[in-house]
């Protein structure tokens, strides 16, 4: 047999934090003010931490990304100076800073 639970969101349980634990009722950081109930944070908390966990991982998609898609495109543009796999572009000095390209670094020789 099961029994049927209602639960109403005005009803809580509370049970006494163990010693040694405790949470703040707020916490600010850069995201703004986070705000907790015996440990558990608000809607608008639960909000404002799963946002910034989406953009946190669209920020590393996007860097995880930069690297292969300058592969790509380098290798596009060699192929209009020779076959495929055997054209090889060598700069005689360190990459200027202003210099356009996703992944170079200024302080590497490249060839």
């Amino acid at each position: 047999m099961v029994e049927e639970v209602n639960h109403h969101d005005d009803v809580r349980a509370h049970a006494p934090a163990p010693p040694g634990i405790a949470c703040p009722d707020e916490v600010r950081t850069r995201l703004g003010t986070l705000r907790f109930s015996d440990g558990f944070p608000d809607d608008a908390t639960v909000r404002t931490l799963f946002d910034n966990l989406d953009f946190q991982r669209a920020v590393q998609a996007y860097l995880l990304g930069l690297a292969p898609v300058d592969m790509a495109v380098m290798r596009t543009a060699l192929s209009r100076w020779g076959p495929a796999n055997s054209t090889m572009a060598i700069w005689e000095d360190l990459v200027h800073p202003r210099f356009v390209g996703l992944v170079y670094n200024t302080s590497t020789s490249y060839c």
